[in-house]
């Protein structure tokens, strides 16, 4: 049973490499989460669910599937509905008012394009229609929906069935899953619905690229996640270059794909709700009277929609995807809701869809931050400032103050308007530990007693009160985990490399045993996984590591020594005891970790060079590699050959064992000299360990100068 157990998990490893060739890290580590029981989407095997809610146990697959139904409804801001009374009020019709050019809408190729794009084996939407069916004759499904995609322009109104779906849930794995919010919905819609978005999406990032914030980053094509980081840390480096004080607030929003209001699509002539109804909708949404007087402001004069300057005909297919948008709690489901804000998170268009509605956050941000002086000035693409680098919703608010006793006052502003600036979205940051946070640098005279008065605390925290609002408090952190990559005001690396190498042993150690040690996986097959899963989670983010000191450098190239060491025996059966660093890299045919960070700093040079960010890398091994670009050919990249192991002579050492003994040691670098045999050493460190280990004598430990003194 365990060999034909092994025979089938290489063979199903086998084809998962195959599949995940060439589509990066990522989707090998989805596809291959079967075998090592791993990672936020590999599926347990299915308990008898119990839910708790409000003090009720819900027990069984229907009841929980209609409390979670219904914990999705508030942020959707949904309310049930029958099927009968949705169908017969989803007749209406947004006619034409203009004429419009055909040849601006996605046509017959961009059809054909989305339906070669469906992914193989995703679950489907209630029909239950695979993607298969259309990726079997793509060009005949084209033809087929060219007509829908023109009636749809036409009306304004699309296909019922492509404007919601089935809401799937999801454990998010950290939390507890016999709660409601250890549980996250995810639509799966109609496979046609997905290629009808896949096509349209193009147009929607062209149009998105001139209105878009300078920092805003994810879902955008070219775009990856090392241009924000790269930012957050030019402004951390330009902080203690310039002996400044300042910082970042790092924001997170709760979920935003669900929540955010996307009326504003439908501002000025575009809805036809009365006064009264609109002022329903502003009291359903917001809270507060401010936030409910400008959305009527906005809706009633269309100013922000007006200078989207978006096509006719797109705006009318982003109106057909938010007409009366719904889902169903479950399969089979339970309850219909229709859903009154929100993107319809996991369609193709969600963020594209809103990156339109965030960026109106991001440049509130921006003027607020010129307009007090506080902005740290970090120039890309010629002469536009990145202040809230963002990818999707994770966003940072990047400042400078003048003095660090106004470092205090400047981040409870910020922190104010963060918060008024999301509720106008009907957006809400997530205050929770770990998701929105400071880190403030603190430098100049005085910066002692702000750091007692801010950090002191066991749990840092600033209230955000003031006299006539009431805000929840800010938590201060001296570091925080963003997009991946640790960060601090001081830009150490250290926690950052440890966190690496904690994540990089928990992904190796199921590799080596369910996969490495399967004798029915190739060699080739097995350097691979190393390659492609491996070695990946440690490097996330190694482009712009700062490695300013020796331990830095050690730390950063160790765990990839120790791992490639431990692969050894699994892939050509032999150990590697006396093995030096070199045979192991020529015995695995693996580049050296120096040269994998190498490779990954020549990747960032691309991304600064191609994003105009030439300033943003200072102080980065990037730097050094940016002064000679211009000049360099770097479509020649050379590759060291790896010599051939002698294994004869590897086993001959293993057998002979330890060969040198150092028995005496002397020179002008060796001052600590022991006084009871001929060895000498460099520090004092090591001077006490041998007498420790030699000669039974526990060390002292370093001795002050005064130490020696006698009285006279």
């Amino acid at each position: 049973v365990r060999i034909a157990m092994q025979q089938d998990k290489a063979n199903f490893s086998r084809e998962q490499i195959t599949a995940a060739r060439g589509a990066g890290p990522a989707r090998f580590a989805y596809l291959l989460r079967a075998i090592t029981r791993q990672g936020r989407k590999f599926k347990p095997p299915a308990l008898l669910p119990v839910l708790r809610h409000e003090g009720t146990e819900h027990i069984g697959a229907e009841a929980i599937t209609k409390t979670l139904g219904a914990s999705y409804a508030a942020a959707e801001r949904a309310t049930p509905v029958t099927p009968g009374d949705f169908v017969s009020s989803s007749n209406d019709v947004r006619s034409l008012s203009d004429c419009l050019d055909v040849a601006a809408s996605p046509s017959v190729v961009d059809l054909l394009r989305g339906f070669l794009d469906l992914k193989k084996g995703r679950a489907p939407g209630l029909s239950q229609i695979p993607a298969e069916v259309f990726a079997a004759n793509p060009i005949a499904a084209a033809l087929a929906y060219a007509p829908v995609i023109l009636k749809l322009i036409a009306r304004g109104i699309g296909p019922l069935q492509w404007s919601g779906g089935l809401a799937h849930s999801i454990p998010k794995g950290t939390k507890d899953p016999s709660s409601v919010q250890g549980w996250r919905a995810i639509l799966l819609l109609e496979s046609d619905a997905k290629a009808f978005q896949k096509a349209w999406r193009p147009y929607l990032l062209q149009a998105l690229d001139p209105v878009r914030s300078v920092g805003q980053h994810g879902g955008i094509p070219r775009h990856t996640l090392e241009q924000p980081s790269a930012l957050v840390r030019a402004h951390f480096h330009g902080l203690s270059a310039a002996n400044q004080s300042g910082g970042a607030l790092f924001v997170d929003c709760a979920a935003a794909y669900y929540s955010v209001v996307r009326d504003f699509y439908l501002a000025g002539p575009y809805h036809n709700w009365t006064d009264d109804e609109l002022q329903q909708r502003a009291k359903l949404f917001f809270a507060d009277t401010q936030s409910q007087a400008a959305f009527l402001k906005d809706m009633r004069d269309g100013l922000w929609l007006e200078s989207l300057q978006l096509p006719s005909a797109l705006h009318r297919i982003v109106l057909a995807q938010f007409h009366r948008t719904w889902y169903v709690d479950g399969r089979p489901g339970t309850t219909l809701y229709l859903t009154q804000t929100g993107t319809a998170p996991g369609s193709p268009v969600a963020d594209a869809l809103f990156a339109f509605l965030f960026s109106r956050f991001l440049h509130g941000m921006e003027e607020f931050l010129r307009g007090h002086l506080a902005s740290p000035h970090i120039q890309v693409q010629q002469a536009e400032a990145a202040e809230a680098p963002a990818w999707a919703d994770d966003v940072v608010i990047l400042f400078t103050a003048r003095s660090v006793s106004e470092v205090e006052g400047l981040l409870g502003e910020i922190g104010r308007q963060v918060i008024k600036h999301l509720r106008r979205l009907g957006l809400s940051a997530n205050l929770g530990p770990g998701k929105t946070e400071a880190v403030v640098a603190l430098r100049g005279h005085g910066s002692r007693d702000v750091r007692r008065r801010l950090l002191g605390a066991d749990c840092p925290a600033l209230s955000l009160t003031t006299e006539t609002e009431e805000f929840p408090k800010l938590r201060l952190v001296p570091g925080y985990t963003h997009l991946g990559t640790f960060l601090n005001a001081e830009l150490s690396e250290m926690a950052n490399l440890k966190r690496r190498a904690g994540l990089l042993a928990s992904t190796f150690k199921p590799i080596r045993n369910r996969l490495l040690n399967n004798p029915f996986l190739l060699p080739t097959e097995k350097r691979e996984l190393l390659l492609g899963r491996v070695i990946p989670c440690f490097l996330h983010g190694s482009g712009l590591w700062r490695l300013s000191t020796k331990h830095e450098h050690e730390v950063a190239v160790g765990p990839l020594y120790s791992a490639f060491r431990q692969c050894i025996r699994p892939i050509t059966g032999s150990s590697s005891a006396k093995m030096t660093q070199a045979e192991v890299l020529a015995a695995l045919d693996v580049p050296s970790p120096e040269e994998l960070l190498d490779v990954h700093r020549v990747r960032a040079l691309f991304q600064v060079l191609r994003a105009d960010m030439r300033r943003v890398c200072a102080g980065t091994p990037v730097a050094a590699l940016v002064a000679d670009a211009e000049d360099a050919d770097l479509s020649l990249l050379s590759v060291r050959l790896q010599d051939q192991v002698n294994w004869d002579d590897v086993r001959l050492r293993q057998q002979q064992g330890e060969a040198l003994a150092v028995l005496s040691s002397c020179g002008p670098g060796l001052a600590h000299t022991c006084h009871l045999c001929n060895m000498a050493y460099a520090t004092h460190r090591r001077l006490s360990v041998h007498l420790a280990k030699c000669h039974g004598i526990a060390g002292k430990g370093p001795q002050p100068w005064w130490a020696s003194l006698r009285p006279i």
